[in-house]
């Protein structure tokens, strides 16, 4: 169950006081996709993960809260009011070289896309998303396991976004550095999804059963993978501390 509640906020930007939905508690019922959206019911609580200033645009997950660098988020929310909040906060985040945190706010922008029906800004978003995650590989140990972390991420991005000969590459580099084998079932799951050319959602769970791969997808904002049980809360927690699952940043 979800439960929200209202607060007020001064924007650190411009001062502005505003209210805002906050949310109190939620939970997650069944499989993460695989690119880690949440499974129902912390899936339909995208809409209150940032808060926007209704005054200057601004949008962080508090904007009350003190930032680095006030001039770079001026200069970028000047020219950016129209775009969506998760898009606004990424080019905000790699502007102040928080990588990660771009990476995976271009991803919720494409999750926020593909729930209002725009399948062109959700290829945008996950393109800008894999991109940035390339990038935070460049000063890391090869070896190192968040060079795994990003690889395994971007192989969902770029099959969603009909990349197949990126996302297939990914693959072989995968393998060939022979994870566990939770891991190793993902990714020869989506070697197959990248075969058909499937480019629709599909859950952590499809992929670690040893059915037909390309049976009924996880759809939009109201469905994540399992069948409404609690999922494996085992494997759920271990692949959000592993791939670094992040909603507030």
């Amino acid at each position: 169950m979800t439960t929200i509640g209202k607060i007020s906020a001064e924007c650190v930007i411009c001062g502005e006081e505003s209210e805002h939905t906050s949310i109190t508690s939620s939970n997650a019922m069944g499989s993460p996709d695989l690119d880690l959206r949440p499974p129902e019911m912390q899936r339909s609580t995208m809409e209150w993960w940032l808060q926007e200033c209704p005054a200057c645009g601004y949008v962080a997950p508090d904007i009350s809260e003190s930032v680095a660098s006030i001039k770079a988020i001026v200069e970028i929310f000047e020219q950016s009011k129209t775009l969506s909040p998760f898009v606004r906060r990424s080019a905000l985040l790699e502007r102040l070289g928080d990588l990660e945190g771009a990476a995976e706010n271009a991803l919720h922008a494409a999750w926020d896309a593909d729930d209002r029906g725009d399948d062109d800004g959700a290829v945008k978003s996950r393109r800008r998303s894999a991109a940035i995650f390339k990038k935070t590989l460049n000063d890391i140990d090869q070896d190192a396991e968040e060079v795994l972390v990003a690889k395994v991420r971007s192989i969902d991005i770029f099959r969603r976004a009909g990349d197949f000969d990126d996302a297939r590459k990914l693959c072989y580099e995968v393998l060939d550095g022979r994870p566990d084998s939770t891991l190793t079932k993902i990714v020869r799951y989506q070697g197959k999804l990248i075969e058909a050319r499937d480019v629709a959602a599909h859950s952590v769970e499809q992929a670690q059963q040893p059915d037909d791969p390309l049976r009924t997808p996880s759809r939009g904002r109201g469905h994540g993978g399992g069948n409404g049980k609690s999922w494996n809360s085992e494997i759920w927690d271990r692949i959000k501390r592993f791939l670094g699952f992040q909603m507030n940043r």
